[in-house]
């Protein structure tokens, strides 16, 4: 691809233009005086991991930086689990030659095998939830995110004061209670 960056300096201050890298090559203006505009031939990356070159000059620096041919995606998105654990597979897809690595940001999530190449599975083991409440995690891996949901301990429990109330023919008011265990909603 094609870029072009400015070069802003007093009239008279002349300037050279090199790149220190060989896929990247200065195609206009690569020295001048005073202020201009630098063009720059970017080739195209066939590499999995990205790349970085600078352009320097009149003593300034411009930064490079490009992607390599790898690209991530992870199915399925989430998963949820009951409180007994288990085991879960999230089916990586990605290019041949592209590495990664999976984290998982919580303890009771165990990743079997965190790292790996190309296409593949990753599974995990969940923990059984001994607490009351329902938890999650994450699992990320090549800039996807995979999302746990586990159920507490505690069934989440809706009670009323009061199931029923005759009232006369002419109506009324009434009121009852409604009563759930914490972190119900």
């Amino acid at each position: 691809g094609i870029g072009a960056f400015a070069i802003n300096t007093d009239i008279a201050c002349s300037w050279t233009a090199t790149a220190n890298c060989s896929f990247v090559t200065v195609s206009s203006n690569a020295s001048g005086t005073g202020s201009g505009t630098i063009t720059y031939n970017l080739q195209p990356n066939t590499a999995s991991g990205s790349r970085t070159c600078t352009i320097t000059a009149g003593g300034q620096t411009f930064t490079i930086t490009q992607g390599g041919t790898c690209n991530y995606t992870i199915s399925p998105a989430s998963q949820i689990f009951s409180i007994n654990g288990g085991t879960g597979t999230i089916a990586m897809s990605a290019g041949t030659n592209c590495t990664w690595t999976a984290t998982a940001n919580c303890s009771f999530v165990t990743i079997n095998n965190p790292t790996g190449a190309g296409n593949g599975n990753i599974t995990y083991s969940v923990q059984p939830n001994t607490g009351s409440n329902a938890r999650t995690c994450t699992i990320t891996v090549g800039g996807q995110t995979h999302t746990i949901s586990q159920d507490g301990s505690t069934p989440c429990l809706v009670t009323i004061s009061l199931t029923n109330q005759t009232y006369p023919v002419s109506g009324g008011q009434g009121s009852f209670q409604l009563s759930t265990t914490p972190n119900c909603f």
